[in-house]
This record gives C-alpha cells, structure tokens and sequence, in this order.
C-alpha cells in the first residue's frame, strides 16, 4: 500500500484538467525492443518512484489504483502503458486522509493489527485515523 500511496501522490502532483501522467511497464516495454520498435523512456517521475519501488510493483499499484476506482485512465493502444487521466472522488478523498506522513503511520499500524491490507478496509481506517486527528486538534487547541 506504501507502493498505491506514491502512485497517488505522484498522479496528484503531475495530472491535472489538461495534462495526464503515466506508467510504463519495462516487461510489456521490452516486446517492443523485441520487435524492433524503439522502447519508451519512462517519464522522470516514474524513474523517481523506481528508486523506492520495483517495476513491477510500482505497474502493479498503478492497475490496482484503476481497479480500486482511485484514477480514471485514458484509452491506449500501447499494452505497456497506462495513462491515468484525472484523480477520481474517492481518489481525492483517500489521499486526503492519506496524505499526512503521521496518518499513514497509524492507518498502516492498524491494518497490521488488523490483519487486511485491503483497499476497502485501508479506505476505512484513513478515514477513522483523519477523524480522530482532526478531534484531537479541535480539542487542543
């Protein structure tokens, strides 16, 4: 979930109304080479995001966040590649309960616990950890 959480971050920060990111898979990448077609360089974010995370993973948690409804994708020939073109609702609302280091901490602490690292229940626990954030803020301050 650390791997669907930068994927998330990274769509937010480089997808707006007129612009699309995407991802590239080096396995699907490589059919190309095979075939003599010039092979993708990937786009800078992403080599940012590979120095932490696989290919494979990092390919993996972009289908799982199109798969959770967290992104929309645009249609591509290309079977390497998946564009994400705009942040859904749910997607916005996730990251605002994700997007706090200290709120990730405690929703992955009490996932472990838990025993489900599932989108649905990741999905609950950020929002429970976000409510109780902002209680404990109104309360202190």
């Amino acid at each position: 979930m650390d791997c669907v959480r930068a994927v998330m971050l990274c769509a937010e920060e480089y997808t707006d109304y007129n612009h699309y990111c995407y991802f590239i898979s080096y396995q699907k990448n490589n059919v190309n080479d095979f075939l003599l077609d010039d092979p993708e360089t990937p786009p800078a974010y992403q080599l940012e995001l590979e120095k932490t995370y696989d290919n494979d993973d990092l390919f993996y948690a972009v289908e799982y966040c199109v798969k959770s409804g967290f992104v929309e994708t645009l249609f591509s020939k290309d079977t390497y590649r998946i564009p994400i073109s705009r942040i859904t609702p749910d997607g916005h609302r996730f990251l605002e309960n994700i997007r706090s280091d200290t709120n990730w901490e405690k929703v992955k602490s009490v996932a472990k616990k838990a025993g489900s690292f599932s989108a649905d229940v990741i999905i609950e626990i950020a929002k429970n950890v976000a409510v109780e954030a902002a209680k404990h803020f109104l309360t202190n301050t």
